[in-house]
C-alpha cells in the first residue's frame, strides 16, 4: 500500500509540474507578445502615424493606444 501511495503522489507531482511549466510558458509567451505589441505601437506613434491606423494594425482599440502613449511621458 505504501508503495502505491508513493507512485500516486509521484504521478500527481509530475502532473502538477508539467501543468505549472505549461502555464508558465504560456504566461511568458503572452508577456512577450504584449511587449512586442507595445514596442510596435510606440514606434508607429513616433513615426507620426494616425492613432486609428496604429490601433488597426496593432489589433487594439484607440483607447489602448492612447494609454500606451500616455505612459511614454511618465
Amino acid at each position: 500500500m505504501i508503495w502505491d501511495e508513493r507512485i500516486e503522489n509521484n504521478l500527481r507531482d509530475r502532473e502538477a509540474f508539467i501543468l505549472g511549466k505549461d502555464e508558465g510558458y504560456d504566461s511568458g509567451k503572452i508577456d512577450g507578445i504584449e511587449q512586442k505589441q507595445t514596442e510596435m505601437i510606440i514606434n508607429m506613434y513616433r513615426d507620426n502615424l494616425d492613432l486609428d491606423i496604429i490601433a488597426k494594425y496593432a489589433n487594439v482599440t484607440v483607447d489602448i493606444v492612447k494609454d500606451i502613449i500616455s505612459k511614454l511621458s511618465e
